[in-house]
């Protein structure tokens, strides 16, 4: 079945690559951006492109206060009703402000839909690390373990970038182009 996963960057940061690569050709990201955000790295590109679903970047414009929450609704509300019951609905976010049009969706609109809410800010649902999907399946358990004790040792991609060469030697410029765009949202990973 026909999934859509309604993702609020400005809400979850990269977190929700977290389980993309469990996704399926009948899956799309629709992924809701301010045009006024640095561009996604391309480590992030690299992951998503990786990911057998779709994708489909919406940029805002507008940056009034609550606009991706109302341009986001307002897409859930479209989709619900181009593909009725014949696609299942997230709202991947830890915003619950969605849970009342999803609500309105439900009992007033179309009963019979499926919507939730993935508040853990991973598409999957799962909470499983980013650094493995931040590298593909390129380096090893031990590679994962030294970049996470460089999260930990470190209080900037900086001090992260000398690290990694220092340990990981010729692989450490291209481990580091891969954890840069995740930094922030790996070491607050590494925290919980």
């Amino acid at each position: 079945m026909k999934r859509f996963f309604l993702i609020d960057k400005e809400n979850t940061g990269n977190r929700f690559l977290i389980g993309v690569n469990e996704l399926t050709s009948e899956d799309t990201l629709v992924l809701f951006q301010h045009s006024k955000e640095p561009p996604m790295g391309e480590g992030v590109w690299n992951i998503l492109k990786n990911s057998k679903a779709n994708l489909q970047v919406i940029e805002m414009q507008a940056h009034t206060k609550n606009a991706m929450d109302f341009q986001i609704c307002t897409y859930l509300g479209f989709l619900v009703n181009q593909y009725g019951t014949c696609a299942n609905y997230y709202i991947v976010s830890n915003d619950n402000g969605y849970l009342a049009s999803m609500e309105f969706i439900k009992n007033t609109l179309n009963p019979d839909v499926t919507l939730e809410m993935i508040s853990t800010c991973s598409v999957s649902g799962t909470k499983s690390n980013l650094i493995p999907f931040a590298l593909g399946k390129n380096y090893s358990n031990n590679t994962v373990k030294v970049i996470k004790m460089g999260l930990k040792a470190t209080s900037s991609t900086k001090d992260l970038h000398i690290f990694l060469q220092r340990t990981l030697k010729e692989d450490g410029p291209v481990i580091y182009n891969l954890i840069k765009p995740i930094y922030k949202e790996a070491k607050a990973e590494m925290a919980m």
